[in-house]
């Protein structure tokens, strides 16, 4: 059952969420599949959580969450959306993690003009969830 989900998620965000447009040099990420990986992502990580899931399942869902971590340039706008606040506990833990690996592990080989972008909505995107604790997170990153 789990197996079946990882697979098809995996097909589409190699195959279907990021388009290469020649005209401009640039790559155009669709949001509403977007949402449906990070849905996916989602269950992976509850399925890692719960007591009741099988050693297979949960090694499954690390396989999976793992090969997204290392394979999908989509790893900035997951993180985001993943780490809302409008999501569980877990779930904004885990948003968090996907952005520490591509800074940890992705940032040097990322071009430049993928980082300006990125920096400004990781950080601005992060803040806005924390409007309780903006001050004390800007004194933090000071």
């Amino acid at each position: 059952m789990y197996a079946e989900l990882v697979v098809e998620c995996a097909v589409h965000f190699t195959d279907l969420l990021v388009f290469y447009i020649p005209s401009t040099g640039r790559f155009k990420v669709m949001a509403e599949p977007i949402r449906s990986l990070c849905d996916e992502l989602i269950k992976a990580v509850n399925v890692m959580m719960e007591a009741e899931s099988s050693q297979t399942y949960r090694l499954e869902a690390l396989k999976f969450i793992e090969d997204f971590k290392e394979k999908s340039p989509l790893c900035v706008e997951c993180g985001l959306q993943l780490a809302e606040k409008s999501q569980t506990a877990v779930v904004r833990h885990f948003g968090l993690q996907i952005l520490e690996h591509v800074v940890k592990f992705k940032w040097n080989d990322m071009p430049p003009q993928e980082k300006a972008p990125a920096e400004k909505t990781a950080l601005w995107g992060l803040l806005s969830d924390f409007e309780d604790d903006q001050e004390r997170v800007a004194a933090a990153l000071a």
